[in-house]
């Protein structure tokens, strides 16, 4: 959770890679506004952002703007290639009464660590030394990471890594794909895949 840096009383929180506790279905990545009585006041449903385990949220400013950061950074298996950072604008107006809006990140930034996957938990926006702070869990000593904000690269619907890498099988005239898969292969959803990349490919 995170304190609005744009609305007084406003607080941001996010809800991990599931909707409803009882089932793993991945779901649209949500990000909710509540106030001081924890009453939601706007929730932002993210376009374009495949989610596998996001954890820590943050706000800062950044070139005058008000932005919100969620990092997908878990990994209890210690199993990702990658990572990402999310970054979103904040809105500039919260409605009386709850609601959803559809919004897109701004940027992103995609990050690897230099000696393999790791379970991140905490991270922190330091907008005065240009950078993000993130430590690890479960490790003895736990490691601290730095990213500078400069790394972040602006956001254009980008689709999860299946797609995109589809998309570029197929972009010289002539070629063709064949995709074989089911819904039921429960290893594509652990990998971190979007099923829709099987199930409604183009």
């Amino acid at each position: 959770m995170t304190q609005s840096q744009r609305h007084d009383g406003l607080f941001w929180t996010h809800n991990d890679n599931i909707n409803d506790p009882g089932s793993m279905q991945r779901v649209t990545p949500l990000v909710h506004g509540i106030d001081r009585q924890g009453h939601l006041r706007l929730t932002l449903e993210l376009e374009g952002v495949i989610q596998r385990d996001w954890e820590a949220i943050d706000s800062f400013r950044i070139d005058g703007r008000e932005q919100l950061i969620v990092a997908d950074s878990g990994d209890n298996r210690d199993s990702w290639p990658d990572y990402v950072l999310w970054f979103i604008d904040e809105p500039g107006d919260i409605p009386p009464r709850a609601t959803t809006r559809t919004t897109s990140p701004t940027h992103l930034l995609r990050f690897r660590y230099p000696d393999g996957p790791a379970d991140t938990e905490a991270m922190v926006v330091d907008p005065n030394d240009g950078r993000i702070l993130l430590l690890t869990k479960r490790e003895e000593p736990p490691r601290l990471f730095a990213l500078p904000l400069s790394a972040r690269e602006a956001f254009a619907g980008e689709g999860s890594p299946r797609v995109r890498l589809a998309r570029a099988l197929v972009r010289t005239p002539g070629r063709h794909l064949f995709a074989v898969g089911d819904d039921w292969q429960s290893i594509n959803r652990f990998a971190g895949a979007d099923l829709s990349a099987m199930t409604s490919f183009e």
